[in-house]
């Protein structure tokens, strides 16, 4: 770029020269600025076209539940050992026991009495605790066994590893939603393929359900 011409409203024609020229090179300013290139001239690179991206290889919320008063990180698609993709909400509800008195409303046969209800495969608590600075962390915690009724071997997902320690302020009360997925780009060297993993706001906070000392 070597010029920049601005056309007003009225039809005014205004040449806007750079800093660098406006200056006579004494000034700070110096972004985009080619090196050793004159004063004033700039690089301007075209935009990239926007790359071709396939269907999301895990889509995970992690979101905060005021009810329970935990966090949790809610894997709602992975795939499985074979690469297969795996809608998790849908495998726990084929996959759920079927003789769960939380499951059916209908039954006034007799009183259950339950000491927490159950928990879907794919929802792994959070639990606050603090860094060596005193920061504080969500840490990912384990759920009592049994308490899904539901084994999770072989979708469970990578995004937030089982150790994994998130920075509290990283879970707003609107969540966040981590995918990944792949992507395809066709550069002026070829094709090229990589997983990518975008951050971006949820949808709000969430409730598991979860209750302590249940009578039904």
């Amino acid at each position: 770029m070597t010029t920049l011409r601005v056309v007003d409203t009225f039809g005014t024609v205004t040449d806007v020269p750079a800093a660098a020229v406006a200056d006579g090179g004494a000034g700070p300013w110096r972004l985009w600025e080619l090196t050793g290139s004159g004063a004033g001239l700039r690089l301007l690179v075209p935009p990239n076209p926007r790359p071709l991206e396939g269907e999301a290889i895990e889509d995970t919320l992690v979101v905060r539940d005021e009810l329970a008063n935990l966090a949790w990180v809610v894997e709602l698609a992975t795939v499985d050992r074979d690469g297969e993709h795996v809608d998790r909400y849908q495998r726990y509800l084929r996959l759920r026991p079927p003789g769960e008195p939380a499951f059916d409303p209908t039954r006034v046969d007799r009183v259950d009495y339950r000491l927490g209800t159950p928990l879907p495969d794919y929802w792994y608590p959070l639990v606050s605790t603090t860094g060596p600075d005193d920061r504080a962390l969500l840490a990912r915690a384990t759920a009592p066994e049994g308490a899904t009724g539901v084994s999770d071997a072989g979708v469970r997902g990578t995004l937030v590893p089982q150790t994994a320690q998130i920075a509290d302020e990283e879970v707003p009360r609107e969540a966040t939603r981590l995918v990944r997925r792949h992507r395809l780009l066709a550069t002026a060297t070829g094709v090229t393929v990589w997983q990518a993993r975008t951050k971006a706001p949820g949808s709000g906070e969430a409730s598991s359900g979860l209750r302590f000392d249940i009578l039904r």
